[in-house]
């Protein structure tokens, strides 16, 4: 049956037209509670997320709550990232509700309410503009990942995960000259509760770091959810280079019997292999790397994809107090990995 979000095309809603219905936004939660929408005001254009209760409601009780905590979990964080000025974050722009007046026969007048979110329009995600190999695109896959690493930070600085970076929700503006983060369903908060903070990892399982395949979780915030944003930036060099997530890399040097879902031991036990797995899986993405910058680059992806979760990240900033992660350094290690690829790009 058709539901009250499915109905939106020719209304106006917070004065934006709803133009049209299009594919989810790239990396947009919500699966089938949501429907997606182009619409446009004064000249210009934006991305509507649309919600109803019909289907939630005929789960149950439980799955009401489950899916509007969500979304209301989705809609303050956004609004935060929004107030405090988040650059690399997709912006919000509105929310609220909206009452469908005119909805089909046998659908409830108490189901007409649609709950939206508007935002900034996207060119697309990555995958759209990626090409392997050249030492045109060296540079910006360079500036994808320094963008990536800074939205992360800005992140990480306000207490916020991302849980769920892959190259479906890196989204590029303006010509691919900026590069944004989007879809927060997934993030986690040391302030604010989500019910995806009771999942053992609330990201896509095929980039998680591995720990979390062999039921391994730590305990501190900065190993469990800091660290994992670090896994997936480390995952995104793999990824950019050679097409492969970081996970996907290791575990295929790994003999049979250690893979997750086999292995039934403790994850100490099996981490030494892991290490090695990693170790193979760095040295032979050498070659894929710009030459005279894969040291450098290995030896980031090395650090931020370490199988164990208590040393992942920048070596020096985890010997500090509080064990930080230390993001920050490696949005300096981009910034000036893509200022030097982009001068050898205008040299050829």
């Amino acid at each position: 049956m058709t539901t009250a979000s499915e109905l939106l095309v020719g209304e106006i809603i917070d004065g934006w037209k709803v133009e049209e219905r299009t594919k989810s936004y790239p990396g947009a939660t919500g699966g089938h509670f949501s429907n997606s929408y182009v619409v446009s005001k004064n000249g210009l254009s934006a991305f509507l997320k649309a919600m109803d209760l019909h289907t939630a409601i005929t789960k149950g009780l439980d799955e009401v709550q489950r899916v509007t905590t969500q979304f209301n979990f989705e809609k303050q964080l956004l609004t935060l990232c929004r107030d405090r000025r988040l650059s690399k974050i997709v912006r919000l722009i509105a929310d609220g509700e909206y009452i469908v007046q005119n909805i089909p026969n046998g659908l409830s007048d108490d189901l007409n309410r649609v709950y939206y979110l508007i935002f900034e329009l996207a060119d697309g995600d990555i995958r759209k503009e990626l090409s392997f190999g050249g030492v045109v695109s060296y540079a910006w896959k360079a500036n994808v990942l320094h963008q990536i690493a800074v939205a992360l930070t800005q992140l990480h600085n306000n207490r916020i995960a991302h849980q769920d970076l892959k190259p479906s929700n890196v989204l590029s503006f303006n010509d691919e000259q900026s590069f944004k983060l989007a879809d927060l369903g997934r993030s986690s908060s040391m302030h604010i509760s989500a019910p995806t903070d009771e999942l053992l990892f609330p990201g896509d399982f095929n980039y998680a770091p591995p720990e979390y395949l062999y039921r391994h979780v730590p305990l501190d915030f900065h190993d469990r959810r800091f660290g994992s944003d670090a896994y997936l930036l480390g995952s995104m060099i793999s990824f950019l280079f050679l097409g492969v997530s970081a996970l996907t890399l290791t575990l295929d040097r790994v003999d049979n019997a250690l893979k997750p879902g086999i292995w039934i031991g403790e994850y100490s036990d099996v981490l030494p292999f892991l290490i090695t797995a990693h170790t193979e899986a760095t040295n032979s993405m050498k070659k894929y790397l710009p030459i005279n910058f894969q040291d450098e680059i290995s030896t980031i992806y090395f650090q931020l994809c370490h199988p164990d979760p208590y040393i992942r990240g920048y070596p020096k900033a985890r010997k500090q107090v509080g064990r930080p992660i230390g993001l920050d350094r490696y949005v300096s290690k981009f910034n000036l990995l893509r200022h030097k690829l982009k001068v050898i790009k205008k040299s050829i």
